[in-house]
């Protein structure tokens, strides 16, 4: 990375408007760099942006992998494996599922101590018991997941319909008795923490504020600029009271100032990386991406309106099943709706919507990143319809 330089004046900064505002989103987000090659720029991307996000859906490729590939363009797969082996990552939750840098694991402690269910009740005898039992029985039969426990029924437990068995593992695992050791056919393979992270039994549990500050500071390097709630929704590890004392602090410091934009609060830092010019590039990017994950910061600095259709009955659906959005340089120029057909090795673009004019070169580079998409997707064949 270049050199970071103090810059005295931008303390005197009071407005930055929205181009500014996502220049310095971008840059920090990493779609102005060439990260380094192979599992030295895995590392690098997410130790940048603090956390890549896992999700099921898998019409294309999986969302953790869609967001290293959209910054590294000979993104492998073995070699995020290789790094989870290795324990360099690990994955836990911050808003949502997510892979971590292993460093970051003693600030979700907090969390776990404290961790509880929303509308769940983990208190019953009943649950306790079986949570008791599914903790015995990996202490006793190592690695286990889900499908080995055969109690029938599913209880909703927030937006999921999980048997009770599953509900005490996922607990387990929010508590931190549990990690998950591996993923087969994508399903999670719990082992107890002292077995497949060793060094977590010595570690001791930060001060509230060094967590505090250490999620103000990771979000503002993954983000450029935000506003106290985007830093509190970024990992979600401190809580707010201690965000806000910490956040004052750091500004008194100088660490960090206020600025306006659209008259809105935001933060950041008080230094300026020296400007990187954009990549003449169409990115396609995943829907649960470190960049469009927040709806709303998405629709008030770049001036897209984007949902996620794909929990909307067909019928209700305005745009896609899965629109992916398209940048270019500092503008959302469109969106598309893409399927990868694996038995057949074709990517089929269901639909494309356009937001502004396209020259000849805008369509040249937008085939590209298809053409690349696709074979990211193992889909050499583009189709239509």
């Amino acid at each position: 990375m270049d050199t970071i330089s103090h810059i005295p004046e931008i303390e005197s900064m009071k407005i930055i408007n929205r181009k500014e505002c996502r220049k310095l989103i971008l840059q920090a987000q990493g779609f102005c760099e060439e990260f380094p090659a192979g599992q030295a720029g895995i590392m690098s991307v997410i130790n940048r942006l603090g956390y890549v996000q896992i999700d099921t859906i898998n019409i294309i490729q999986r969302a953790h992998l869609h967001v290293l590939w959209s910054r590294l363009p000979d993104f492998k797969e073995e070699d995020l494996q290789a790094l989870l082996v290795r324990q360099q990552l690990f994955e836990y939750w911050t808003h949502a599922a997510a892979i971590l840098p292993i460093t970051v694991f003693p600030h979700t402690l907090h969390r776990k101590n404290n961790f509880s269910w929303k509308d769940s009740d983990l208190t019953s005898e009943k649950f306790l018991e079986l949570t008791r039992k599914v903790y015995e029985r990996v202490v006793q039969e190592g690695e286990t997941e889900t499908i080995h426990f055969q109690d029938g029924g599913q209880e909703k437990n927030g937006v999921w319909f999980w048997k009770p068995s599953k509900t005490a593992l996922e607990t387990l695992f929010h508590q931190g008795k549990l990690m998950v050791k591996k993923r087969r056919s994508f399903r999670r393979v719990y082992d107890l923490t002292e077995r497949v992270y060793p060094a977590s039994a010595v570690l001791k549990i930060p001060e509230p504020e060094e967590t505090a500050f250490y999620q103000i500071r990771q979000a503002l390097q993954a983000n450029g600029i935000m506003t106290f709630k985007e830093i509190s929704n970024y990992l979600c590890f401190a809580p707010d009271s201690t965000l806000l004392t910490s956040l004052q602090q750091m500004e008194k410091k100088g660490e960090i100032i206020k600025a306006q934009v659209e008259g809105e609060e935001y933060y950041l830092f008080n230094r300026i990386e020296p400007e990187k010019d954009y990549k003449n590039k169409v990115f396609i990017i995943s829907p649960f991406d470190n960049l469009t994950i927040n709806r709303q910061r998405l629709e008030n600095i770049f001036a897209l309106r984007y949902r996620l259709e794909c929990y909307v009955p067909a019928a209700k659906r305005k745009l896609g099943y899965f629109m992916l959005p398209l940048l270019y340089q500092d503008e959302f120029i469109g969106m598309l709706d893409a399927k990868a057909e694996r038995k057949t090795k074709r990517l089929i673009i269901l639909k494309f919507i356009k937001l502004r004019n396209y020259d000849n070169e805008l369509k040249k580079l937008l085939e590209e990143s298809i053409a690349e998409f696709a074979l990211f997707n193992g889909c050499p064949e583009v189709v239509w319809i």
